[in-house]
Formats: structure tokens, C-alpha cells, sequence
């Protein structure tokens, strides 16, 4: 007995000796013979190595396909695996270094950058205030004529009582004479109400060096908090550099897992299509006459290669 991958072999080289493939013209049909003694033999063989076509082209892009589905699959997996590494280590990284991210994603604001931002602002309004608050101290302490003084109510209201009782002391001075009682006590009344602006001065005074002091303190600290946070912030830009590392991972890793979900999406789909590129257009049928031996043809070719022997054998005995 033969071998079977003998009579394998045998059958493939005689199946490659009898085919015949062509093309139909310029269009995109092939077509396909097979040659054999046996007409229904002939016509089988030609439909069964177009299926047999059509289900190789079919399992091999299946299999093209789950090899794609399990590479993908295992990259995907382990992307995933770095995806949660790089995040769990951007997370462990800002809480140990104080980094915390507010605001719109992506802007960068953190905040102590918040902060002193508006601790600039409260800063700049704290500078204004206690040169407003120092201008109007200093005013009223080198001239009693400052606006702080001279627009005082209780001032103004003491002012024109002492003028009243001025006036009332120089026209009973022609009068009587300065030991008299009336005017002993109108002179008293002078004295205390002179002393009472002087004490009303002081007061106001001490109520605005009260409002510098405050101004001057608030100034002060806001300006070392506003150093501090400095400080602070340029101690993070360099703690965020390593951070803003680990955000790239991240946002790379990521950006790689989504794309291989959707490969994997995509891959998926197609799996589950199934169609071929190649149809049959016409079945094979089993030819009612054999092509060959071609009597008309072989008479012909005889009738040809005769003549063409006779005028050789001719020209040669000549």
C-alpha cells in the first residue's frame, strides 16, 4: 500500500498539473477548470477547490483576527496594570509632597498659587490703607489745622462755645473787672473748655496713630505671609516637577489604554462578520463533450505539419 501522504502528495501534483485559472477579460472574474478524463469528476474538483478556496481565505482571516484579539488583549491587560500603577503613584506622590490641583483640569493652579495671589491683592489694599491711615496721623500730629482736626464735630462744637464765651468775657471786662465773681467763673469756664480741646485733640490723635498701627500691623503681616508663601511656592515648583513627570505617565498611559479599548472594539466587530472577498459567480459544470482529443483541430495540424514536411523535403532533395 502507498503511504497516505503519498497519495496526498500524488493527488495535489496532479490537481496543480490540471487546473487552470485565467482571468475573464478586464473585470475581476476568474475562472476556473479542471482538467480530467471523468466529466463529473472534472466539474466536482473545480467547485470543491473554490470552496475549499473560499473557506481557507475565510479561516485565515478568522484566525488573523483572534491572533489580533489576543495581542491585543495582552497589551491592553498589561496597560492597564501600568495605567493604575502610574496613577496610584501620581496620587501617593502629591499627598506625601502637599500638592494639591484646584480649579479647571489641565491649569495648572495650585493652592498656595491661589493664595497668594490673593494675598497680593489684600496686601496691595493693606499698603494703600496704612499710607492713608500714616498720611492722616502724620498730618495731625505736625499742625492743628489738619482736615482730621478741623472737620472733628465735638472740635467745632467746643470751638464756637470757647469764641461764645470769649466774647462774652471781653464785653463784661469793660464791665467789671477780672476778680469779680461772674467773671472768675466765666474765666474757669474758658480754662476747662480750653482744656477739654486739648484732651479732644489728643483723643483724636491717639485714635489715628491707633489707625496706623493697625494698618502698619496688618501690612506687616500680610507682607511676611506673602513672604513665606514665596517661599513655599518655589520649594513646590521644584517638588512639581517630578509630579508633572508623573502626570505625563499618566496621561500616556491612558491616552494607550483607551486606544487599545477601542482597537479591541473594533477588532471585535470584525470577528464576528464573517464575510469573504471571493463569491462564486457560476458553478463548475460537467462538460456534455471532451475538448480533447479535438478532431477538427488535430486534422488541421496534421494537414499543416504535412505540407510544411513535404516543402522541407522538397527544398532539400532539390
Amino acid at each position: 500500500d502507498t503511504p497516505r501522504d503519498q497519495r496526498l502528495r500524488q493527488a495535489a501534483n496532479e490537481i496543480t498539473r490540471n487546473i487552470r485559472v485565467s482571468p475573464e477579460g478586464r473585470s475581476r472574474v476568474i475562472n476556473l477548470k479542471f482538467i480530467s478524463p471523468d466529466p463529473d469528476e472534472a466539474a466536482r474538483i473545480a467547485n470543491a477547490l473554490i470552496d475549499t478556496y473560499i473557506q481557507t481565505n475565510l479561516e485565515r482571516k478568522y484566525n488573523a483576527t483572534a491572533y489580533a484579539r489576543e495581542f491585543i488583549a495582552e497589551r491592553l491587560e498589561t496597560t492597564k496594570l501600568a495605567l493604575e500603577t502610574s496613577e496610584r503613584e501620581l496620587v501617593e506622590y502629591a499627598s506625601t509632597q502637599d500638592i494639591l490641583e484646584l480649579g479647571v483640569e489641565g491649569a495648572g493652579s495650585s493652592l498656595d498659587e491661589n493664595s497668594i495671589v490673593s494675598l497680593n491683592s489684600a496686601l496691595a489694599e493693606a499698603e494703600s490703607a496704612r499710607i492713608a491711615a500714616e498720611q492722616r496721623f502724620r498730618e495731625a500730629s505736625s499742625s492743628s489745622t489738619s482736615s482730621e482736626i478741623l472737620n472733628n464735630r465735638n472740635l467745632r462744637e467746643m470751638r464756637t462755645r470757647l469764641a461764645e464765651l470769649n466774647a462774652d468775657y471781653q464785653r463784661k471786662l469793660a464791665v467789671f473787672k477780672p476778680n469779680y465773681p461772674d467773671m472768675v467763673d466765666l474765666n474757669s469756664r474758658i480754662m476747662s473748655l480750653q482744656s477739654d480741646i486739648q484732651i479732644e485733640k489728643q483723643n483724636i490723635l491717639a485714635s489715628l496713630e491707633t489707625d496706623y498701627r493697625a494698618a502698619l500691623a496688618r501690612e506687616t503681616s500680610l507682607q511676611e505671609r506673602v513672604n513665606e508663601l514665596k517661599g513655599q511656592l518655589l520649594s513646590l515648583r521644584d517638588r512639581r516637577i517630578e509630579y508633572t513627570i508623573l502626570s505625563r505617565e499618566v496621561d500616556t498611559n491612558r491616552t494607550q489604554y483607551e486606544a487599545l479599548l477601542q482597537r479591541m472594539k473594533e477588532v471585535s466587530i470584525a470577528s464576528g462578520i464573517g464575510s469573504s472577498q471571493v463569491s462564486v459567480v457560476e458553478q463548475a459544470l460537467a462538460p456534455r463533450l471532451p475538448f480533447e482529443p479535438n478532431l477538427p483541430r488535430s486534422i488541421i495540424q496534421a494537414i499543416v505539419l504535412s505540407l510544411a514536411a513535404g516543402l522541407g523535403l522538397a527544398f532539400l532533395l532539390n
